[in-house]
């Protein structure tokens, strides 16, 4: 259905889309911070920190991290 709208409507569609997912996301977070019990929270240096790296390893290599970090901005571009 949406492939016989015209350009006009697709993107005010895809613009509207936009702020749904930020909208949807933000209260995502917002309900897993205020539901999940203060004893199963990891403090902030663990999170951000190397302590929650798990075995030590580093992570994901650096250029893979960057690329999977791009493949979301890559959605919101091609959209809109």
């Amino acid at each position: 259905m949406l492939n016989s709208l015209s350009t006009h409507y697709l993107a005010r569609f895809a613009s509207g889309m936009v702020f749904i997912n930020l909208g949807t996301t933000a209260i995502i977070i917002i309900v897993l911070l205020a539901t999940t019990p203060r004893s199963e929270m990891h403090p902030a240096g663990y999170v951000f920190g190397s302590a929650g790296v798990v075995n030590q390893t580093g992570g994901w290599p650096t250029g893979l991290a960057f690329l999977m970090g791009l493949l979301s901005v890559q959605w919101t571009v091609s959209i809109v």
